[in-house]
């Protein structure tokens, strides 16, 4: 009996367009997606007051029938509980599409006031 092809999606968050609420000081935003179960965590990323931060971190998922990859933006406090800039989800059935692609995913905030958007680059493929 054959085993069924796994499928694996790797995911980059690439950078986000922020609405920051409050002051223009030091910024250190964060990515935590959640593929599943599984949860992933970008590296805090200073950037001033252009709010437009990047990030560098690759992340691999086997997709075992996971349905959304939840997406949340927070940003990095160093001496209180870190504040959450907003979330977003996309069905993951959107990635599944061979080769590359960028997707640009809403986030919302607690209140559901619009918090930005943020740009995933997604490359999905079958292993052997």
């Amino acid at each position: 009996m054959l085993e069924p092809t796994q499928q694996e999606i790797i995911i980059k968050p690439l950078t986000a367009e922020l609405k920051f609420q409050g002051n223009d000081y030091r910024k250190d935003p964060y990515c935590v997606l959640y593929f599943g179960q599984k949860k992933l965590i970008t590296k805090p990323n200073h950037i001033s007051s252009d709010k437009v931060p990047t990030w560098s971190d690759t992340f691999r998922c086997v997709h075992n029938n996971e349905k959304i990859l939840r997406v949340l933006v927070y940003e990095k406090n160093y001496l209180t509980k870190d504040d959450l800039y907003g979330e977003g989800a996309i069905s993951i059935s959107q990635l599944l599409k061979p080769g590359k692609q960028q997707v640009w995913i809403d986030l919302k905030t607690l209140e559901n006031k619009n918090a930005g958007k943020i740009c995933l680059e997604t490359e999905y493929r079958k292993l052997v």
